[in-house]
């Protein structure tokens, strides 16, 4: 765990702790566990029995009945309904974010739908960017959504969070950590091919050694090396562009 990660880390620790959550968020040296939603069969029986069962039974009724634009109406409830339980089930979820296998897990809490949700890993290579967002069922159903979106922009729920404090201020604290793990996942991934050649760009080069390896300064000191780790291939093989935290004192300065 780097020192921004960690200093994430200990913020929320530190938050959790002051609002009485910690028994809802689990942090270890490798690994945080948020399990920060209700876990409730019954929850999930209501759920079903109000936005599922009772269309069907008033749909089935009309059908009975001969009155097919009340069965029409009722279809057309149903169609909602289970759009809209899909909605407020499908991220209640507990989310593990594992920070030597650099992935997130995530299972759904309810008993009755896990046969629709399966469990997801996600490597932390996958993530193109977090959302934090407002979600709702009718007028008075509201929570928090974490969310993340891959680098094909599909959108995977991570964890939903009640819309009151602290949870709000929580959920906040939770999506800032996010960002900064992967962020800090990202810096510390060579990057190659395509990606090295548009990052040299905004780079200057201040040093080279003997080994093939070229020292670069980015914005805000930022230090990068571009090697060759590859080198018994032809040619030396593909470069790579990796962010250090210092440079090695061999290096000549050009």
């Amino acid at each position: 765990m780097n020192r921004k990660t960690e200093k994430s880390v200990l913020r929320l620790s530190h938050f959790i702790r002051k609002h009485k959550h910690d028994h809802l968020i689990k942090i270890g040296k490798d690994r945080i566990v948020i399990d920060v939603n209700d876990r409730s069969l019954t929850g999930s029986i209501f759920y079903l029995s109000f936005m599922l069962v009772i269309p069907f039974v008033l749909g089935l009724y009309s059908l009975i009945s001969y009155d097919l634009g009340e069965a029409l109406v009722v279809l057309l409830w149903l169609i909602y309904s289970t759009y809209e339980a899909y909605h407020m089930i499908r991220g209640e979820n507990i989310l593990i974010v594992d920070l030597v296998q650099s992935r997130f897990e995530v299972e759904n809490i309810n008993p009755v739908f896990k046969w629709l949700f399966h469990k997801r890993i996600l490597n932390f290579s996958r993530i193109a960017k977090t959302t934090l967002s407002q979600e709702g069922v009718g007028v008075n159903i509201k929570w928090l959504e974490i969310s993340v979106h891959d680098k094909n922009n599909r959108k995977i729920i991570l964890s939903n969070f009640k819309n009151t404090f602290p949870s709000k201020s929580i959920a906040n604290v939770v999506k800032e950590m996010l960002d900064i793990i992967l962020k800090e996942h990202r810096d510390a991934t060579p990057l190659m091919g395509a990606e090295l050649y548009e990052k040299l760009k905004s780079l200057v080069e201040v040093g080279r050694d003997e080994d093939w390896n070229t020292y670069y300064l980015g914005p805000e000191g930022v230090k990068w090396v571009k090697s060759y780790p590859n080198s018994s291939h032809h040619g030396g093989g593909a470069p790579t562009l990796t962010r250090v935290d210092q440079f090695p004192d061999r290096n000549k300065t050009t």
